[in-house]
Formats: C-alpha cells, structure tokens, sequence
C-alpha cells in the first residue's frame, strides 16, 4: 500500500473508525484519475481523505466545517513532502461558493443526503463544471444489504446516519440525470459488506478508548492486509451485486452547449 493510501486508511480509522469511507474514496479515485482534465474540486471534502487519493492534479477541497478543513490542511502539510499531489482547502457553504474558476471534474460525495433541496444543489454545483466536464456524485444506497441484516434477519428501512434527511437509489440517479440533462458515463456501487471487516470492529472502539497509536499502527496494518483480499476476491461480488452495496456512485457529463436545463418542482 502506498505512503498517501496508507496515511488516508489511517487517518480514517482514527476518525472514523470504518473502513468503507476508504473504499468509497478509493474507488472515486480511480475514476477521477482517468479522467481528463487537471482541476478537481470536491464539495463538502471533510477532512480531505478522497483528496488524498488523487495524484497529479490539482485538487481544491471546500467545506463548511472549520475544524474538518484545519484537520485536512495538517494532513495535506505531512503529505506533501512524500507523494506529487497538489491540494488546497477552503472554508465555504457550497450554496454560495468564493470561487470564479470552473473545473474539469467535481465530486459531490456524502453531502447529497444531508441538504434540504439537493437538485437545487446540484445545478448551482453545474455553474463551476468545464464543458464535457464530469460531475462525480455519491451517496447512502437505499437498498443497501449489509452482513447484520442477514444475520439479525431484519429487513426494515433505516438510514446510515441519524443526519442523513433522505437516501437514494439507482432511479434517483437516472432522475439527477434527467433533469440536469446530463449524460450517464458510470454508474455502480461501492462497499459491498465485507464480514471479516467487521470482526474487527470492537478493537477500534477499544483503541478509541485507550488512545494508543501503537494499536492502531497494528489495527491498519491488519486492515490494509485484509483490504487486499477484499480488492482480490470480495470486489468481484461486489461487481455482481452492486445494487446493494452502501454507495451508489455516479458519474455524469455535462453537455458541450454549457446548458442545463431547468427541472420541475417535485415533492
């Protein structure tokens, strides 16, 4: 696992104490880093753990927190010196953004699910996007299955965070598309629950206790090591079955005439 991967996993798991937000943004990276184009903004970046994964372009991370930029921006410095990755983070409310420039691609990523009007979002998002530019979005799966539902057998609706005002599937993508009249380049999923993940659970609630960084210099290790069998083997169920795994990630072109078209008010 490379220095930058190794330090987003780590840091992560400090924060978070999952290992899905790093497949998530692993898997947007890849993604990003086909693309063409050098800009890359990220709207709603946290603490610029998907920024970190992206390498020979120039990233611009927006949030509202203050404390979550802080934290990215200490990040970026101990980065910097080890891998080329250019990136810079801004305090701002993604409804009235303090930029002037426009960007080959922006990655709207966990943020959806959290705005009262997310379309309304998306369009003002649309203002800053080149021509044939790539919106990347991704957000909570609806009809996600995780290995505790199959073994508590419980079946019933609930969202992934106790924040989340709404949660999305595939039809609300075609729906984003639709009305934005943007054209669908990718479309799938991310995290398919991976059971030998959450046997190691307990042990990051146990380090967030203790607080001790040689724990969780071990804990990443094993991670890491378990990551690589899920790359290997697990992904490919996930292939399979990626209408329901936790993410639903898509990617949407804007259309060469500059144009998006208004969409009508829904409930």
């Amino acid at each position: 696992m490379k220095f930058n991967e190794r330090t987003v996993l780590s840091e992560d798991l400090k924060h978070f104490g999952a290992i899905w937000h790093f497949v998530r943004h692993k898997k947007i990276a890849g993604l990003i880093g086909r693309m063409d184009g050098k800009r890359v903004l990220d709207m709603g970046c946290g603490i610029g753990l998907l920024d970190f994964l992206i390498l020979d372009k120039e990233v611009v991370g927006l949030d509202v927190n203050v404390k979550a930029v802080k934290e990215a921006k200490r990040i970026a410095r101990l980065l910097e010196s080890k891998v080329n990755g250019t990136w810079s983070f801004i305090v701002a409310d993604m409804h009235c953004l303090p930029l002037r420039e426009r960007f080959d691609a922006i990655v709207v990523s966990e943020v959806l699910e959290h705005l009262e009007d997310d379309m309304q979002a998306l369009k003002y998002t649309l203002q800053f996007l080149e021509k044939d530019g790539f919106l990347v979005i991704a957000f909570p799966n609806k009809l996600r299955l995780s290995s505790r539902q199959i073994v508590t057998l419980k079946h019933g609706k609930m969202f992934m965070h106790s924040d989340h005002i709404r949660e999305y599937t595939v039809e609300d993508v075609c729906r984003f598309s639709r009305f934005l009249s943007l054209k669908m380049k990718h479309l799938g999923g991310s995290y398919l629950d991976f059971p030998l993940f959450r046997i190691f659970d307990g042990a990051f609630y146990a380090f967030r206790k203790i607080g001790c960084s040689t724990l969780l210099d071990i804990l990443v290790s094993v991670y890491a090591a378990m990551y690589r069998l899920y790359e290997s083997f697990w992904s490919m169920l996930e292939k399979l079955f990626w209408h329901h795994a936790f993410y639903i990630i898509a990617v949407l072109q804007k259309p060469p005439n500059d144009q998006v078209r208004e969409y009508p008010n829904t409930p």
